[in-house]
């Protein structure tokens, strides 16, 4: 009987196991949500990944998908390194984040290209302005970097981020939207980059024409 009583004298107060239960409980869903938000998040932009992105596409009944790269950044790599082009993307993906609603998903989509779902813009007319918004937001970036000369000196150099856009509506079957936006892309980077394409049924027609045009060239 006094061993029991001993072992009594030693445990905590009932308050005290509850406030000890009560912390134990909010550091597990501290956990959990950390872990669910690295699960959906990508690492070095902090925006929505491309599985979330996925996921979030396949989910929205209307609306716009956007498909955006970055221009030439193979050259800010090049030239000033990869840790600066890492900054580059965190400035590129702060900048999207801030040009679109909170209803809408961005997400970096690999590498240097981004994609947003505009959710429920289905008027061709606003989303082109708000692409076109979303792109001149990019194009006020300035940045700068330094790079070594060959005779040891140090130079800076000015580095102005652009972004090319292919838009296109969300149709039932959502593979064909995703390659329409990639077609308007693609279009967006042969007629100069720095620009803002919708897919219409012209584009393919236009795409087909540059397409054989480079392949006759060649």
């Amino acid at each position: 009987m006094s061993d029991m009583s001993e072992i009594q004298k030693k445990m905590p107060p009932s308050e005290e196991m509850r406030s000890i239960g009560l912390d134990m409980w909010k550091t597990k869903r501290r956990n959990f949500k950390e872990l669910e938000r690295e699960s959906i998040r990508d690492s070095l932009t902090g925006l929505y990944n491309r599985a979330y992105f996925d996921e979030q596409f396949d989910k929205t009944e209307t609306g716009s998908v956007l498909i955006l790269d970055l221009d030439k950044f193979k050259d800010v790599n090049d030239s000033c390194g990869h840790p600066f082009g890492d900054r580059v993307l965190k400035t590129v993906a702060s900048k999207l984040q801030a040009s679109v609603r909170e209803k809408d998903t961005v997400a970096r989509y690999g590498g240097e290209e981004f994609a947003i779902i505009l959710d429920g813009d289905i008027d061709g007319k606003k989303v082109a302005e708000r692409a076109e918004l979303i792109r001149a937001a990019i194009e006020e970036i300035k940045m700068e970097c330094s790079t070594e000369n060959d005779d040891g000196t140090w130079e800076k150099n000015d580095v102005n981020p652009t972004i090319s856009i292919g838009v296109a509506e969300l149709s039932e079957d959502r593979s064909q939207t995703l390659k329409r936006a990639d077609d308007a892309l693609y279009l967006a980077k042969e007629k100069g980059r720095n620009r803002v394409e919708m897919w219409t049924k012209p584009v393919t027609g236009e795409l087909n024409g540059l397409r054989l045009k480079k392949q006759t060239s060649n």
